[in-house]
């Protein structure tokens, strides 16, 4: 290594006096060391906001307190995002895996999935089971509907047991017109 090469150690710190000149080292030390021993703890975008700098500037002066704080908010923000998974099992009525992701702010279940794959797939479960007995139900309400119209001799089409439906929009779904269908070959 040539002179000119070296690392100067005395020039470092006056290059960064020159990138961040309104930068207190030491005040920036103190907000990161309280921002390490707080809970919950702070995003790094937080600690920034309190020392008046932007993110990239703590990763570029504090590389290894950067990471600490990084893997501390990471791991906090994954422990609260698996209590409300573990809490929306418990949830009545069940909500679907894409409503639950939805309210957590993500666009898509997938990386729930990704980092809490069993809990998932039992919310998701759940849902389907729940989704199942509410068509089962609603199927059983044509049905009976549909039975009710035939005995009283009128022909049990789509509009008449529509009108007695406690929820006439279900007779736009595939399996309300099937179920329909089928009453009707049953009867003749």
């Amino acid at each position: 290594i040539r002179d000119s090469q070296k690392i100067n150690p005395y020039r470092i710190n006056k290059q960064k006096e020159q990138r961040f000149p309104d930068l207190n080292i030491a005040h920036a030390q103190k907000v990161i060391a309280d921002a390490l021993k707080e809970f919950p703890p702070p995003s790094i975008q937080q600690i920034a906001t309190r020392i008046g700098c932007y993110f990239t500037t703590i990763r570029s002066n504090f590389p290894e307190s950067y990471d600490l704080i990084k893997i501390r908010y990471n791991n906090y923000e994954i422990k609260c995002l698996q209590e409300k998974l573990e809490a929306a099992l418990l949830e009545e009525p069940p909500r679907s895996m894409l409503q639950i992701s939805k309210s957590l702010g993500y666009k898509s279940s997938a990386n729930l999935y990704r980092l809490f794959p069993d809990i998932c797939y039992k919310v998701s479960s759940r849902y389907q089971t729940y989704e199942a007995e509410i068509i089962k139900s609603w199927c059983q309400e044509i049905r009976n509907i549909a039975i009710r119209i035939h005995k009283a001799g009128k022909q049990p089409s789509s509009h008449n047991v529509c009108a007695l439906l406690a929820q006439p929009s279900m007779m736009r779904n595939t399996y309300a017109q099937a179920e329909l269908a089928k009453v009707k070959r049953e009867l003749g």
